[in-house]
């Protein structure tokens, strides 16, 4: 998803942001966040234009997407950086939920990146979604596969399935 948000927008960099708990869902598995951020670091570690950062992890809560994205603009030194905040259209139906979502819409650009049965029809105005093709694979279904003892082979980088191995996680 994020590979093709950056093929097709043009992105420089690519954030990556492990909240240690998002304020919008409970956390399944029982997995901490410094695992999280660990899977993340090697998810992304051959791609040089995907950066991880721990703006949310060093910080209390609670972990608003407005807060980290000022946060994370305020820390930046780059003048007329453009923001995009990239998001699932499995997630993007839940926006309006979102607390401060007014404010939010002002700081960064929504790019919605069509998932597998869900739709982009009904999105606000200022969210817009992009012709990228992903792979039918959700995180649920793949912490499910592996509480079922089931192989998780090519639905994550090798290097992240080796430590979920290693550490037991998801189990």
């Amino acid at each position: 998803m994020a590979e093709g948000a950056r093929q097709v927008i043009l992105l420089d960099q690519v954030w990556w942001i492990p909240t240690p708990v998002p304020p919008h869902k409970p956390l399944e598995g029982g997995v901490s966040a410094e695992d999280r951020a660990r899977m993340v670091e090697l998810a992304i570690s051959d791609k040089p234009y995907f950066r991880s950062s721990r703006v949310d992890l060093d910080r209390n809560p609670p972990y608003y997407a407005v807060d980290t994205v000022g946060l994370l603009q305020a820390q930046s030194k780059v003048p007329g950086t453009e923001w995009f905040f990239l998001i699932g259209s499995d997630a993007a139906d839940e926006l309006p939920q979102w607390h401060r979502i007014d404010a939010l819409l002002q700081q960064v650009r929504f790019v919605v990146i069509p998932r597998p049965g869900h739709s982009t029809t009904d999105l606000p105005e200022e969210v817009k979604p992009i012709p990228v093709k992903t792979p039918d694979i959700s995180s649920s279904n793949v912490r499910q596969r592996i509480k079922d003892r089931l192989p998780i082979e090519g639905l994550v980088p090798e290097a992240v399935r080796l430590y979920i191995e290693q550490h037991q996680l998801y189990r």
